[in-house]
């Protein structure tokens, strides 16, 4: 397995670890997780992307790990050695029954279970029906892992990588026949009793107990807190008590409030589906680096017997991460175990075991350990197109449009760039 790291945070770093990994004939499927304050633009790396001729997906994430070292500048990329298809799925803001369509046409064909890597626009309103259309379509068939992209200081900026390019409001996925053990948690505890939403559109929270939801979690904060919440220190303290959702036969799902949006809604990383119960939850450094110690041992205790692995993959929220602060390190100590661990602090989290149900995550720790199948497959016959055209799936990605809305962070004042794709 081929991994070359830039630290320059330029492109032509990027240029040139891709390339390098690329050329490699190991190298099956080419994974870039870069930085977002390398401040990468469409124009710019747009035509390199596209010309990559094997499968490439990843995304820009606040930072990235090269061996456990974490980088706020420059790229790392990965030669995976078996990935047979790339799909995208764009706007995910989109209409949900056309997100559905999208998720349908996507085909798998491989023959030994493996692993879909998915990178995502972290501020997409519909990423939740994103994960239930894809664990309706899959089930527990394939792992899955990923997580959110994208930037907290530029919410609209296109983050999702792909051989289609630098996009915006999108999903990439990327079927491999590589196996994989992963393990999740998040360490956080209740401290409320459950409040209901009682009005809320995609990851924005307007109402809770049919009241305005700021005020609501206010008053729950300023149970536990010293100084008044407003909206100046608002992140600064909500990063300290996320809320909880409850699933069945699982840990407790936890949606971050990252900003207030207009008329004192709640504006969180993933959807908040009305009608939902919601915990108030808190957390401290020993109960997060504990759960993410445990999620390490959940993932090498379902490592196959005799496999041997070639990648340690580590997906961690960054808001976790800033609540952590110089603990985060002491985090990194116990997953990595004294091995070399690659990854990206992300805006939410995906994964699932083979055995859970499949979510999108905040606040929460996923550690994967990936190892070879027995036997190397062959390659996918390419798919079809709605109208029975083959697809290439990896040279020419299925890019499947769909409306697009206005992104939720307008709400707040925020408004999306233009993406140059040319």
């Amino acid at each position: 397995m081929t991994i070359h790291v830039d630290h320059t945070g330029t492109f032509e770093g990027l240029r040139h670890a891709v390339h390098t990994v690329a050329a490699d004939e190991g190298t099956r499927g080419v994974m870039v997780l870069a930085c977002e304050q390398n401040n990468f633009q469409p124009h710019e790396i747009n035509p390199l992307l596209r010309s990559v001729e094997k499968p490439l997906f990843g995304g820009l994430f606040p930072e990235v790990m090269n061996a456990g070292e974490r980088l706020q500048y420059g790229s790392v990329v990965l030669g995976l050695p078996l990935v047979s298809a790339v799909r995208v799925i764009g706007h995910l803001s989109g209409p949900p029954l056309q997100l559905r369509e999208a998720v349908r046409r996507t085909q798998w064909h491989g023959r030994n279970r493996g692993t879909l890597f998915v990178f995502v626009y972290g501020f997409a309103t519909q990423l939740s029906n994103l994960i239930r259309v894809l664990f309706d379509r899959f089930g527990l068939e394939i792992n899955f892992l990923g997580g959110g992209a994208g930037s907290l200081e530029s919410p609209c900026s296109p983050c999702v990588i792909s051989n289609s390019g630098l996009l915006q409001d999108a999903a990439v996925m990327a079927f491999s026949e590589v196996h994989s053990a992963i393990g999740v948690a998040h360490g956080w505890t209740t401290l409320s009793e459950p409040v209901k939403v009682t009005r809320s559109e995609g990851n924005v929270v307007r109402e809770l107990d049919y009241r305005n939801a700021y005020d609501v979690y206010s008053e729950l904060v300023s149970r536990h807190i010293d100084v008044a919440l407003t909206r100046e220190n608002f992140f600064e303290v909500a990063k300290g008590f996320p809320f909880g959702m409850h699933r069945m036969q699982s840990e407790v799902v936890v949606r971050d409030p990252i900003t207030l949006g207009e008329g004192g809604s709640l504006v969180c990383v993933g959807e908040v589906p009305q009608g939902s119960l919601l915990h108030l939850l808190k957390g401290d450094s020993k109960t997060l680096i504990e759960a993410a110690e445990v999620a390490a041992k959940r993932a090498r205790s379902t490592v196959p017997h005799g496999a041997t692995i070639n990648l340690r993959l580590f997906f961690d929220c960054i808001s976790r991460t800033l609540f952590l602060e110089d603990e985060f390190e002491k985090e990194l100590a116990v997953v990595r175990n004294g091995e070399a661990l690659y990854g990206a602090l992300t805006l939410g989290e995906i994964a699932n075991n083979g055995i859970d149900f499949l979510e999108f995550y905040n606040k929460t720790s996923g550690f994967a350990l990936l190892s070879e199948p027995d036997e190397t497959p062959e390659a996918e016959e390419p798919d079809s197109d709605a109208d029975g055209a083959a697809l290439d799936g990896w040279r020419q990605p299925s890019l499947i449009p769909l409306p697009r809305p206005v992104p939720p962070v307008a709400a707040h004042g925020l408004t999306p760039k233009a993406v140059e794709t040319e």
